[in-house]
């Protein structure tokens, strides 16, 4: 689910920000290959290059998880405080 257990289920403003740039540039080929959507859904994959919030916020469950894995497999390592 959307937790982040090393904050105790809280992400930084940082994150949060860096997050936000993630989801702006995921391209087709890292939202087929996590089964975001199917190689050939062109129409999902249009709603997606749109508005990539809109969609993640409309988005089935399953989606989001698949999506929030994507962005926190791409941030960068937490730095002990």
């Amino acid at each position: 689910m959307l937790t982040n257990s090393d904050s105790g289920g809280r992400i930084s403003l940082d994150e949060f920000h860096n997050g936000l740039r993630i989801l702006l540039n995921l391209d087709f080929r890292d939202l087929v290959q996590a089964r975001v959507f199917l190689p050939d859904d062109n129409e999902a994959w249009q709603r997606f290059q749109r508005d990539p919030f809109r969609f993640f916020i409309r988005a089935d469950e399953e989606v989001v998880d698949r999506i929030w894995d994507l962005i926190q497999s791409r941030q960068p390592e937490r730095r002990a405080a």
